[in-house]
């Protein structure tokens, strides 16, 4: 079935950075790539705009395109050097690299971290030649894996060297491994490229979920270090988890009883985007009150925490603190409530 330049620019429109063009034109590595970069950090997905129509007749084997493909082949024993791609290897090879680095287990396995050193260099290679393999080049894995493990005496020296062993599989692969590729890839069934496209997310995916399991960390402000795994647990038996989940209960019931309407009112309500509530907590006040109890509440308050009725130094510091919290709940309150029954106001008089 023949591609159209139409829908192509309807997909890099609407989810391009996701590569949904690519996956359409048959250019499946590229629409992985764009998917675990964003649009290959979007500046990918905005060079696209231009390099579409060629794309379309790359996979419409437009005899046009075709011949001016077979002229560059004669020219070219090999694909010219490109800064882009290049760059782009390099780039992902580094992040690959240092990605897989840190979903390495931090324990060591027999004194040594020599998982470090099987799956860095790997996942570098894998990069570089994910990046080469796009369009009408190619090149085996053989060369730049290689050339990543041979920068392994480096690793002695100091781990952080990816950028090293990620120079090494670009010039590999360049000098190498690559060459055109004349032929196009046989047509294979959607459903079987969907699946391949999920499974190597999955594997890319699992990398960094091996990172937030064994290595990833919360630093609190002693300096303490707790596991990420172990703190998510300590989330869902803390009070704020508790009360968060009493609070989705109740929105949820709220919703099944008085329809979708009134749950999302409450649950903006429960967020506060404006603070109105929060400010009236530091007075401690209900919800409904109205400005009178507001007033009357401001003046108890600010006379009972003004600095000067304290003389020791710690009373008078934390008297000014709550000084200044109460006049600006009081503040926020007040200019909330003028500017709705300003509102209200011209309502009523628009409707007379």
């Amino acid at each position: 079935m023949a591609k159209s330049n139409c829908v192509a620019y309807l997909l890099w429109a609407s989810l391009g950075v996701f590569g949904a063009h690519h996956f359409y034109l048959g250019r499946d590595r590229q629409a992985f790539l764009w998917l675990v970069t964003f649009g290959g950090l979007l500046y990918g997905w905005l060079s696209d705009v231009t390099r579409i129509p060629s794309y379309v007749d790359d996979a419409n084997n437009d005899p046009d395109y075709i011949g001016d493909l077979a002229r560059k082949f004669k020219r070219h024993k090999r694909p010219p050097i490109s800064l882009t791609r290049c760059s782009a290897q390099l780039l992902l090879g580094i992040s690959w690299g240092y990605t897989a680095m840190a979903a390495v287990p931090e324990e060591d396995q027999f004194g040594v971290r020599w998982l470090v050193y099987l799956v860095t260099p790997a996942a570098t290679a894998v990069a570089v030649h994910t990046v080469g393999n796009v369009g009408r080049c190619q090149g085996s894995l053989r060369w730049p894996l290689i050339a990543a493990y041979l920068t392994l005496p480096l690793y002695a020296w100091s781990l952080q060297v990816v950028h090293y062993t990620a120079l090494a599989s670009v010039v590999a692969f360049e000098y190498g491994a690559k060459e055109w590729r004349r032929t196009p890839a046989k047509p294979r069934p959607v459903c079987r490229r969907a699946g391949v496209l999920l499974l190597c997310l999955l594997l890319f995916y699992s990398v960094w979920a091996s990172y937030f399991f064994f290595n990833a960390a919360v630093v609190d402000r002693h300096g303490e270090k707790t596991k990420f795994r172990d703190a998510v647990g300590n989330f869902f038996k803390s009070q704020l988890w508790k009360r968060m989940k009493d609070e989705i209960v109740r929105l949820f019931r709220l919703t099944q009883e008085q329809g979708w309407s009134k749950g999302w009112y409450s649950f903006i309500e429960s967020i506060d985007p404006s603070g109105e509530y929060a400010a009236l907590e530091v007075l401690g006040l209900p919800k409904v009150a109205s400005q009178e109890e507001i007033t009357a509440r401001y003046r108890e308050l600010t006379k009972a925490q003004h600095p000067d009725r304290f003389t020791d130094s710690a009373e008078k510091a934390n008297a000014e603190k709550r000084f200044m919290e109460i006049n600006l709940a009081y503040d926020k309150l007040s200019k909330m409530r003028n500017k709705r029954k300003r509102s209200n106001r011209q309502s009523r008089e628009a409707e007379q």
